[in-house]
């Protein structure tokens, strides 16, 4: 009987651990445009639900999107506001706002970066602890973004074209 009790204190205990915390990303994948020059900035915004009141959230680990497995890969960072609240002691405080920005350069290929390094056939993961002192609970999230070209100067110059041609017709209809 009391190996079936202490089973049950020991489940019951991993079972609360793996519930104290959610994690969830607004968005999985983002779509940018590679820029012309210079770089821009894709952000993932989400929330931190700490399900118990005696949890605090206590790191958090990303791993940068990759365009295949052995790369290249975007450059992540999180968001400062996210920083100071992992860094903070707040036991049962949730967190909504921006979670990870990505950043892409001008010089960076089209593509899906969804992939990382470490696991080739997994999409690229954020992953959040929490504790209360003598237990851990993590939850992840997986992201990715996918960049586009830059419309070729020829594309846009033909595409303003023929939204002119089309405005001009129009035009003579009316009169």
């Amino acid at each position: 009987m009391k190996k079936l009790l202490a089973i049950g204190i020991a489940l019951g205990s991993l079972g609360s651990a793996h519930a104290a915390l959610n994690f969830n990303l607004n968005t999985n994948y983002e779509v940018a445009t590679i820029p012309n020059s210079g770089s821009i900035q894709v952000t993932f915004f989400g929330t931190v639900d700490v399900l118990l009141p005696t949890w605090d959230v206590h790191t958090a680990s990303a791993e940068w999107p990759g365009l295949s497995p052995s790369g290249p890969f975007l450059a992540a960072l999180f968001d400062s506001a996210f920083v100071t609240y992992v860094n903070g002691f707040n036991p049962g405080v949730d967190y909504s706002g921006a979670i990870l920005s990505v950043t892409v350069n001008s010089t960076d290929l089209a593509g899906d970066y969804f992939y990382h390094s470490t696991t080739p056939d997994q999409l690229s993961e954020i992953v959040v602890f929490a504790t209360d002192g003598a237990n851990v609970a993590g939850d992840n999230e997986y992201y990715g973004v996918t960049l586009n070209p830059v419309p070729e100067p020829g594309t846009m110059v033909a595409l303003g074209l023929g939204v002119a041609a089309l405005a001009r017709r129009r035009a003579r209809r009316n009169v």
